[in-house]
């Protein structure tokens, strides 16, 4: 309906309101590692390091899986009430690479 938000509106809002992201790339499960590579064309924004002491949540709003809207999940820091990381775009399966950044937190 008209009181839907999707996405690429949050996308919109975020690049108008958020300092730039650290670090933009893209997050890979090599054997049993992650690793963090950077690429200007990632998919993965990080604005902030991961603390310690913080405790973190992550939302996630999938798309229909028919290429006309992105899949989205933020990392928000409950401590600090910012959103520290970002995972936008055509991503299948989202689930799997929400998984994959909350074992970075």
């Amino acid at each position: 309906g008209d009181n839907q938000v999707y996405p690429s509106y949050i996308l919109k809002l975020q690049s108008k309101f958020l300092k730039n992201p650290i670090y933009i790339g893209d997050i890979r499960v090599e054997g049993k590692k992650l690793n963090f590579y950077e690429d200007v064309k990632g998919l993965v924004k990080v604005w902030a390091r991961p603390e310690a002491d913080s405790q973190y949540c992550i939302g996630a709003d999938t798309a229909e899986g028919i290429g006309k809207d992105a899949s989205v999940a933020y990392v928000f820091d409950r401590i600090s009430n910012e959103i520290v990381a970002c995972l936008s775009g055509q991503i299948p399966p989202i689930c799997g690479r929400v998984v994959e950044i909350r074992k970075v937190l």
